[in-house]
């Protein structure tokens, strides 16, 4: 190799450790770069290093080059001072933007994405936005490193602050499961995930959040939402003798009618606060069904209804006793239909009938929960009962329990096709209900 071949090679190979170096030194942080008084890097393999804004490269049969370091020229510019807008927070200054018109920008943009932008489905308005912190802006001069990019700020706005503990879903795995593996409460997890249209729709590899970001704005949004709903049918009892005791002949089936049902619903940034039925109006009336019982009722012990002083008795020989005085379950636990799986038993009853304990526990939910409207969960030592669509809440989270002890009243809030009892089972899994009941 030639001289001038051997020193093209070297100068190139200097080239390379230079653009290495200055990607290196644009993540320096510019005030420990200005203050350095000594080495701050030694470059991967020989022949380069950064010494307090000068390059120096060696190692070419021991010739030194010296020259002003094109890094130190960009953390001069990085400190050089510019002019851009501070946002502030309840007071406190936050975020720095490049002007007042990008920072007015990207706090609206963080509104939207919190309020309008949470519909994702037809028949959906926003009624109202309210922001709980008060947000102002400073036009200020700092040095340009300060400034932060409008894609940064909103991110942070969006997903919040503090450090984000995330959960992969396993196969098996519920919200309840999750809860308990993680010693954390169900309602806390809910509160975590309102991104879930489906808690049990959980998919394998999936990502939850073990818990909830703080953020640094509050948004209220309170939304009309108009949707096409079924009406439950009546049901007509006819009493016979010709009908042998405990049997029932169905003269006519029901057919449940159809209704527009328009709900207010208030979410904090995307979180399920409340949500209440305004207005309804049917298309289509039920049609009623028809019974014929026979006359002589038979007692099922564990389905008791003796009741005194606000409980019922539940007795019997199963795990659980029923958690209402009547047993007629209008939709069943599995598959309806081949599509929707439902995790539960639907339980007939009047809103205001009283609603029971099924065991001995402690109330670990009680409160509102989304699709489930006022809705308690029990915590049976392992095993955890639901109570959901109730028009009242009697009890309190953390509260002990006793088996056949009065928690609530029926009634048909959250998304529910009249007033019925939501009776879910959880054990290591959702179970069908009838297997504890009988």
């Amino acid at each position: 190799m030639s001289k001038k071949d051997f020193l093209t090679e070297k100068i190139s190979g200097i080239q390379q450790k230079w653009s290495e170096v200055v990607a290196d030194v644009k993540a320096i942080d510019l005030q420990n770069w200005r203050e350095s008084k000594g080495l701050l890097r030694i470059a991967r393999g020989t022949g380069v290093l950064v010494v307090a804004g000068a390059l120096i490269f060696t190692g070419v049969h021991g010739a030194s080059f010296n020259s002003m370091s094109g890094a130190a020229q960009v953390a001069e510019d990085q400190n050089a001072m510019t002019k851009a807008c501070r946002i502030v927070i309840d007071g406190q200054p936050v975020f720095i933007a490049a002007s007042r018109e990008e920072a007015e920008k990207i706090v609206k943009d963080a509104i939207d994405y919190f309020s309008v932008g949470q519909i994702s489905s037809p028949g959906v308005e926003v009624v109202d936005v309210k922001v709980k912190q008060k947000i102002t802006y400073e036009d200020v001069e700092v040095p340009k490193g300060q400034v932060q990019t409008a894609t940064d700020i909103k991110k942070l706005l969006v997903e919040g602050k503090g450090e984000k503990v995330r959960y992969v879903v396993q196969q098996g795995d519920t919200l309840w499961s999750v809860a308990t593996k993680n010693n954390m409460s169900w309602l806390a997890l809910i509160k975590s995930n309102p991104q879930l249209a489906d808690e049990n729709k959980l998919k394998i590899g999936q990502e939850i959040n073990l818990n909830r970001p703080t953020y640094y704005l509050n948004v209220a949004t309170t939304y009309k939402s108009t949707v096409q709903e079924d009406i439950p049918y009546p049901t007509k009892v006819e009493k016979s003798d010709d009908v042998r005791p405990g049997g029932v002949q169905v003269k006519q089936e029901g057919v449940r009618g159809t209704k527009l049902a328009t709900y207010l619903l208030t979410k904090e940034n995307n979180y399920l606060v409340e949500q209440n039925l305004t207005e309804e109006k049917v298309l289509k009336e039920p049609v009623q069904r028809l019974e014929v019982r026979g006359n002589n009722r038979v007692q099922l012990a564990s389905r008791g209804t003796s009741r005194a002083r606000g409980t019922y008795s539940g007795g019997g020989s199963g795990t659980l006793s029923w958690p209402v005085a009547g047993h007629r379950i209008t939709s069943g636990f599995g598959y309806r239909g081949g599509r929707e799986f439902h995790p539960a038993i639907d339980i007939d009853l009047e809103t205001g009938d009283p609603v029971y304990a099924a065991a001995d526990g402690t109330v670990i939910s009680a409160g509102w929960a989304g699709n489930y409207g006022k809705c308690i969960i029990i915590d049976h030592g392992g095993m955890t009962t639901r109570y959901a669509h109730l028009s009242s809440i009697e009890v309190g989270e953390g509260q002990t329990v006793s088996r056949g002890s009065e928690i609530g009243k029926g009634g048909a809030t959250g998304r529910a096709y009249g007033s019925h009892l939501h009776f879910e089972v959880n054990d290591g899994g959702v179970k069908n209900p009838l297997n504890y009941l009988n």
